[in-house]
């Protein structure tokens, strides 16, 4: 976060911490470290024992994990202003994801010690981390059905529309829509092929653009879109 004061940082007003008192805020100012990740580079692996927390001042960050065969999940994605680390940390267990850098990457890392005494001195911050782990379930829980009951081409049409909501103006990979739709790049370029053929989309290169957001919408049967 800019000048080393929370207060400065524009994705402030996004973050959980901005309703918490100026002592804890002071604490935070005093306690954070500013890292900064290269493109593709890992912030924390899955089996690594937590240290604390991050947010994200800059860049994007992707969360996957590797199944049971080595293939590789995309669970979300994360952007300014979001928390990363936070339910290892409060369940006081190993990652049971990789954070990786979607693009370069600025983060402002809080050690446990300093997080866990301002939860303790202040409620509305731990009810917020409750409400944010609370909706992390409910979306959690929407993937996990999506995968059972959807077609491939409604996961692909899902991948879509939740992937360009996080980052508008970034270029998914084959490789990375897959990820998220739990099938393979090969998959993925014929379904992409398919929608181009029917108006849903057009590619250019890397570069997917949705031309009928309505009608994938449908297809992806998510109602979170509008």
């Amino acid at each position: 976060m800019s000048d080393g004061n929370c207060k400065s940082c524009e994705n402030f007003p996004k973050s959980h911490f901005c309703s918490i008192k100026k002592q804890a805020l002071d604490l935070m100012d005093a306690s954070k470290q500013h890292l900064q990740f290269k493109k593709s580079q890992v912030i924390f692996r899955e089996g690594d024992e937590p240290q604390g927390l991050f947010c994200i001042s800059s860049g994007s960050v992707k969360l996957s994990r590797t199944d049971e065969n080595g293939n590789e999940i995309l669970l979300k994605v994360y952007v300014p202003g979001n928390i990363i680390g936070y339910r290892a940390l409060f369940a006081g267990e190993s990652y049971q994801a990789t954070a990786t850098a979607h693009e370069d990457v600025g983060l402002c890392f809080a050690p446990e010690s300093v997080i866990k005494s301002m939860m303790e001195s202040d409620l509305e911050l731990a009810l917020n981390f409750l409400k944010q782990m609370s909706q992390d379930i409910r979306e959690y829980e929407a993937r996990m059905a999506s995968v059972v009951t959807k077609s491939v081409p409604q996961r692909v049409a899902e991948a879509l529309l939740v992937l360009k909501r996080a980052l508008p103006d970034s270029k998914w990979t084959r490789k990375e829509i897959a990820e998220w739709a739990g099938t393979t790049p090969e998959t993925v370029i014929r379904t992409l092929a398919h929608f181009q053929d029917e108006g849903l989309i057009t590619q250019e290169g890397r570069s997917i653009h949705i031309q009928n957001k309505e009608m994938l919408s449908e297809m992806a049967s998510f109602d979170s879109f509008s």
